[in-house]
């Protein structure tokens, strides 16, 4: 991963992957906070080729990106 342009706090790669018989693209990203390693995203994309290469995000996951635990007893 590289550190990204916008911020220096940032980490991020992206790669771009075609399905084996080539008529279907996807992006895969990948995004860290370099003081923080718990606030990360990294998913799967699904490009459309018939609507101008539009995204349609197939999963992603989160970090906990400083939530507090939501099972806690109170």
């Amino acid at each position: 991963m590289a550190a990204d342009n916008k911020s220096a706090l940032i980490k991020r790669k992206k790669l771009n992957l075609k399905s084996k018989d080539g008529k279907h693209q996807y992006t895969v990203f990948m995004r860290q906070n370099t003081m923080l390693i718990e606030q990360f995203s990294i998913g799967l994309l699904f490009k459309l080729e018939s609507i101008n290469f539009r995204k349609i995000t197939l999963i992603r996951f989160n970090g906990e990106h400083g939530q507090a635990d939501r099972l806690e007893q109170r």
